[in-house]
């Protein structure tokens, strides 16, 4: 670049040459054509020096813009300094807090433990572009690692699926705690949210159709059509909440957001799960005896060899729900919407279905019922043909 420094300083000299050479003759020639040498000589001067004060000022000029922009430089260059040394010190308290609460989470104590799922929920709220996932995920491990039951029995003997008859089940404060964070989360924050690697590793390998071929070569139905995977490129990566083969026996999920969770393998018996949002959600194989699922939304979940013996599901919201092989004996399901529910080979014995609304005659000959089920208005048990019996275990 030395060359252009020199270019411009030949061209400013041969500029000031001409301007105090040429412009000074030809201001005297124009103005004075007849003036002496002696005048002549004295207005050359006098244009000269006129030029010259014109270039130092326009020189001084010159040099306060070029001191400026660089004076603005450096303060911008010191501006972006700080606001970088200000987000990595940002960053460094925001990490020492999730390493706070992580810390927390593995206390042997209840309450820090609890302290820790709120400590997570304050930052995901706050920093959701970088720590909404990572904080619900960390909850959902903790729970599928630590969930311990803690009940309250009246009485050690008469259990149903490890659950006491006559006593009362609550699950722990901090386990309570983390499932509250999880069901109350802020769900507008989850397009903003950065997924986590974890979930498009698991997305390229888990195959949520596995089980359903299995279902169907148990149930006699024919395969389904093969489903045809996009590129790489083109698939969407959906985070979920990972609850499986997770212990929430007695848990409170009253009126908390569950939408697409996946509770495959866990047991929520004597949950209480009255309208909770369970759209979507997959509870294969999970075990959810006498659970309280009054008034629930349970649109599109997969109750897949679900065991919901008991359960209450009155006033349920069923419509396009799955429940094939279903344990549903001895379940009140009255007034229970089942549009385009599908119940093939659920165990409907002893079931309440008065009330119910959108099932068929056709739809519930397809389940298994007894003379104790109670049967919804206008359907006779003359019109069902259920399949042959099967052994219940």
């Amino acid at each position: 670049m030395w060359w252009l420094y020199l270019l411009y300083a030949v061209l400013g000299i041969a500029s000031t040459w001409l301007l105090c050479w040429l412009l000074p003759k030809w201001y005297v020639r124009s103005h004075a054509p007849g003036a002496g040498e002696n005048e002549r000589i004295n207005l050359e001067l006098q244009v000269v020096d006129l030029v010259l004060k014109i270039l130092g000022g326009a020189v001084v000029i010159a040099s306060l813009l070029l001191q400026s922009n660089h004076f603005l430089a450096e303060q911008r260059a010191a501006n972006r300094r700080e606001a970088e040394q200000a987000a990595r010190e940002q960053r460094d308290r925001l990490e020492q807090r999730f390493n706070d609460a992580v810390g927390r989470l593995g206390s042997s104590d209840a309450g820090q433990r609890m302290a820790g799922a709120y400590a997570l929920e304050e930052l995901a709220s706050q920093q959701p572009e970088e720590y909404y996932w990572k904080s619900l995920d960390l909850l959902c491990a903790t729970l599928r690692s630590r969930s311990q039951l803690d009940r309250a029995l009246a009485s050690p003997s008469a259990t149903i699926g490890g659950a006491s008859q006559s006593g009362a089940m609550r699950q722990s404060p901090d386990i309570q705690a983390m499932l509250l964070v999880l069901g109350r989360r802020d769900r507008s924050l989850e397009e903003s949210a950065t997924i986590p690697t974890r979930f498009a590793v698991m997305q390229a390998y888990y195959d949520p159709d596995k089980y359903e071929r299995q279902l169907r070569s148990r149930l006699g139905l024919p395969a389904a059509e093969p489903v045809k995977l996009p590129s790489d490129e083109q698939v969407e990566v959906r985070p979920w909440l990972d609850l499986s083969y997770t212990d929430l026996t007695g848990a409170d999920l009253t009126m908390q957001h569950f939408e697409g969770a996946n509770f495959e393998g866990a047991d929520l018996s004597g949950a209480r799960l009255n309208g909770a949002y369970l759209d979507s959600a997959l509870l294969w194989s999970a075990t959810m005896r006498k659970a309280d699922l009054s008034g629930a939304d349970l649109s599109h979940a997969r109750f897949w060899d679900t065991d919901l013996r008991g359960a209450d599901l009155s006033g349920a919201r069923l419509n396009g729900a799955t429940l094939w092989l279903a344990r549903l004996d001895g379940a009140n399901l009255s007034g229970a919407d089942f549009q385009d529910a599908d119940l093939r080979k659920a165990h409907l014995e002893g079931a309440d279905l008065r009330g119910a609304q959108n099932l068929s005659a056709a739809e519930l000959a397809k389940a298994f019922v007894d003379a104790n089920t109670k049967l919804p208005d206008g359907i006779q048990r003359s019109e069902l043909q259920s399949p042959p019996a099967a052994p219940k275990s």
